[in-house]
């Protein structure tokens, strides 16, 4: 009789004993029968790509569920129970599992109030299974405050018998309040610390948790109020690839930055920059190719103008105003940062030139492949300025793969700015352009298309000169569309924000939309139905999304030519029988 399958609950009294060859009756009649199905259920990477779909990670209301099939999964056969394992231990969001190997129950000290204690030592048999399970932990995520005397008695228990609770773990994520217990969560192995929440009203327990950070880790993300103190402990740790500090009240300074622009192996740097900025010269950063920068738009014009990499492929700049005088109040008032400005020319609102920086970027970097602004909303300098020549440093990059620019005014565009776009970047990816203007509002009479609006027409031909694109947002007019008469394309578009581009006939806006962009997911808009019924003007109904019901239209089209898709490939598939068996019929 073969035996059980293993139980997964007592693999600490022999952990050497899961590489026994004896196997379940499933691993027995997989070997009797090698089809490729049962290969499949034996091989362990395709096991370990099946389990990594079970993921753990999210706090949702499934993950329960997740790790119980992920438990019961162990618990099939001997092939199934180490890929399992990794997967159900890989991510964890709390150290009382850890302590439930070992059998121990926490205890309340008589006369005290959240104090406990272990009445028992574990036996070495417990401690191996233990540390055969910890071994598996790969990421720790606290996403609410635990209780905390009882879960750092519970590590300064775990730490007099193991220094390193988690001998492989790679990621810490700490989305609540500082504690003094996640420093007992290093490891020689740590690669990753992302924090939230921080507070520069007690930064003892960051500075601590940054002096005694492994030479392993290359990523810091910290949200918050960052002490000065903590930022030249950053500045220290030379192992950093990629640096996070996307929202923070702290005003750092020229040496804060000249400090992190010293670190030689820096690739990506996320910061916010302030007005408390005052350059005296370049700031270094000498391997940075990440640049992803927030703050107030005159700050950001100054530290990009002076850094000194040559090596950036992808730049976004997200800002909200020109300086702090326009932003409003900010924490702790203007008087905050009064004494850091350098001169009155902080206090001017004469706007930076944009086109200025991108003409810049483009001298600068001529490496870049990524571009992203989402600025405040703004006028060009120039009022005849359209989507493609507000991008003019960038004409004819033909590696640009993201092209982003939101926040301004609306800028007009037309068949003709499509085809320069489609011409200049064939290689693009994801294009964003502010939107134009309301067709009624000006007719252009110079463009050679007619309009200011890009019609089905110009998606067309951009569909054509960029193969490659996934995410497209403009505005179209496609109030008044000709009967349907072109050829289909095989465009692999997926996203499509028209913003409140008018729209006409929903059915026949989706069949040109499925004509051209055949397996787009999304079709976002702002504009209701204008009219349903052909020559009939019908009033908008506010409550429906006309855009909505051209996207259901379309998944619908999109649904039936892949049920006549299975039906050919089923007619072919009979044909072939058929032919092989000798007979002469079709199947219809």
């Amino acid at each position: 009789m073969a035996k059980p399958p293993p139980n997964v609950c007592d693999t600490g009294s022999n952990p050497a004993s899961t590489s026994e060859t004896t196997a379940s009756p499933l691993v027995g009649d997989i070997r009797d029968n090698p089809s490729a199905r049962a290969v499949a259920l034996i091989t362990e990477d395709i096991l370990r790509q099946i389990f990594s779909h079970f993921d753990t990670t999210a706090n949702s209301n499934d993950t329960a569920d997740k790790r119980i099939t992920l438990l019961h999964a162990a618990l099939v056969c001997k092939a199934f129970m180490e890929p399992a394992l990794d997967a159900l231990w890989r991510s964890t969001s709390s150290i009382m599992p850890a302590m439930k190997l070992l059998s121990l129950n926490l205890q309340t000290i008589e006369g005290t109030n959240n104090i406990f204690t272990f009445p028992n030592d574990p036996s070495e048999r417990r401690w191996a299974r233990f540390d055969y399970h910890s071994k598996r932990v790969r990421e720790f995520r606290c996403y609410s405050a635990p209780a905390q005397e009882m879960t750092t008695a519970a590590l300064l228990y775990l730490s007099r018998y193991r220094p390193v609770i988690f001998p492989h773990l790679r990621n810490v994520i700490w989305t609540t309040s500082m504690s003094p217990f996640v420093m007992l969560l290093m490891s020689p192995t740590l690669r990753s610390l992302d924090i939230t929440g921080v507070k520069d009203d007690d930064p003892g327990v960051l500075t601590t948790l940054l002096s005694v950070l492994p030479r392993s880790v290359t990523q810091i993300s910290l949200r918050g109020s960052i002490p000065k103190t903590c930022m030249d402990l950053v500045s220290k740790i030379s192992s950093l690839s990629t640096l996070i500090l996307p929202k923070h009240d702290t005003l750092l300074s020229h040496t804060s930055l000249c400090s992190l622009g010293a670190l030689t192996g820096l690739e990506c740097l996320h910061i916010n920059i302030n007005i408390s900025l005052f350059f005296l010269g370049d700031i270094n950063f000498p391997a940075l190719r990440i640049l992803c920068i927030s703050g107030w738009f005159d700050s950001i014009y100054k530290f990009v103008t002076t850094l000194a990499s040559t090596q950036i492929s992808l730049i976004s700049i997200s800002s909200t105003s020109w300086n702090i005088w326009d932003s409003g109040p900010t924490r702790g008032g203007r008087e905050a940062v009064r004494g850091h400005l350098p001169g009155p020319e902080w206090c001017s609102r004469e706007p930076p030139d944009f086109q200025g920086l991108l003409k810049f970027i483009a001298a600068r970097w001529r490496r870049l492949n990524h571009l992203d602004f989402d600025l405040f909303p703004m006028t060009p300098k120039y009022p005849d300025t359209t989507s493609y020549t507000l991008l003019q440093p960038f004409h004819n990059w033909h590696s640009l793969k993201t092209i982003s620019i939101r926040g301004f005014s609306r800028l007009p565009s037309s068949n003709q700015d499509l085809i320069d776009m489609g011409t200049s970047w064939p290689m693009v990816r994801t294009l964003v352009i502010p939107f134009s203007p309301s067709p009624t509002a000006a007719l252009d009479s110079g463009s050679k298309s007619g309009t200011r609006t890009p019609t089905t027409l110009g998606l067309r031909l951009l569909a054509k000169l960029c193969p490659s694109l996934t995410t497209l947002q403009l505005s179209i007019d496609v109030q008044d569309l000709p009967a349907l008469t072109d050829e289909p394309l095989s465009h692999g578009l997926q996203t499509l924000s028209v913003g409140d581009s008018p729209i006409g006939d929903p059915v026949l806006v989706a069949k040109h939309l499925d004509c051209i962009f055949p397996y787009l997911k999304t079709v976002s808009g702002s504009k209701p139905v204008v009219s349903l019924v052909a020559g009939a003007q019908v009033a908008a109904d506010p409550t429906r999304d006309g855009w909505k019901l051209v996207e259901r239209i379309l998944h619908n089209c999109q649904a039936r030519c892949a049920d006549e898709h299975k039906r050919a490939k089923a007619r072919e598939a009979g044909r072939k029988f058929s032919t092989n068996a000798g007979h002469t019929s079709v199947i219809p």
